[in-house]
């Protein structure tokens, strides 16, 4: 990836981070937890793609050269991104955790799917990943598309699922067509493009909520501070 472009979005995704955690000191425990699991989301990805600039994101595997760190990210991220769509729409604890096994399993899956080097093992784990996909999505959609459309705390929700109904196959096709597949497009295209479609997926998410929850920059300010002399504390994540 162009070393640009990798600067860039490692600043972009810290600022993105530190904004949605200045507004966990918003008055709703539920907007609170949101915009702090997405800050997080977004300091993680600012750090991945600081090891990406410093060459630590590849292993060899079977003699092959993998970019490893993107799938870890996505095993840790997805997760917290699917959380907090399912805090703004305020479904069961029940039906959290259900999606969240159910996110976690096709995650770990897709991300062995493309590590791996056999080719049985990339089609069965590819299938299963699918399947976990789809289930993931349907519960996310039914949970999203049921809440009361007047409600704002809905509409995060609503409108963070529909982008990720975008974005979430596109980074299938693209692997698709990736060396690890049919070999249409190089490493070098899939890695940028699956980076594009984070950054937007990410971006998207993190001004919404922050528009939304209505940022003042005192709060932001505040979090600066306590970052530079006592650490970042987060709000507990309950569901509500």
């Amino acid at each position: 990836m162009e070393g640009w472009l990798s600067v860039t979005s490692m600043v972009w995704y810290n600022i993105m981070g530190l904004f949605c955690l200045s507004r966990y000191k918003c008055e709703s425990e539920i907007a609170r937890s949101i915009t702090f699991v997405h800050g997080v989301v977004c300091l993680i990805n600012g750090f991945c793609v600081f090891l990406g600039l410093a060459n630590l994101d590849r292993m060899n595997i079977r003699s092959r050269e993998v970019s490893y760190l993107r799938y870890v990210e996505w095993t840790i991220c997805t997760p917290l991104m699917t959380y907090e769509m399912c805090l703004a729409s305020r479904i069961s604890k029940w039906e959290i955790n259900t999606i969240l096994v159910f996110t976690i399993a096709f995650c770990i899956c897709g991300s062995i799917a493309a590590l791996t080097s056999y080719q049985w093992a990339k089609l069965v784990l590819g299938v299963k990943g699918s399947i976990y996909c789809i289930i993931v999505l349907y519960k996310l959609g039914y949970a999203c598309f049921r809440g009361n459309p007047s409600d704002f705390m809905s509409r995060v929700g609503y409108y963070n699922f529909i982008v990720t109904l975008t974005l979430w196959p596109l980074y299938v096709f693209t692997w698709g067509l990736g060396p690890d597949v049919y070999s249409i497009i190089s490493a070098h295209d899939e890695i940028y493009a699956q980076h594009m479609f984070s950054l937007i997926l990410k971006s998207c998410a993190a001004m919404y909520s922050i528009l939304t929850f209505n940022f003042d920059i005192e709060a932001f300010e505040e979090v600066i501070i306590e970052l530079a002399n006592q650490g970042v504390q987060g709000p507990s994540l309950i569901a509500i």
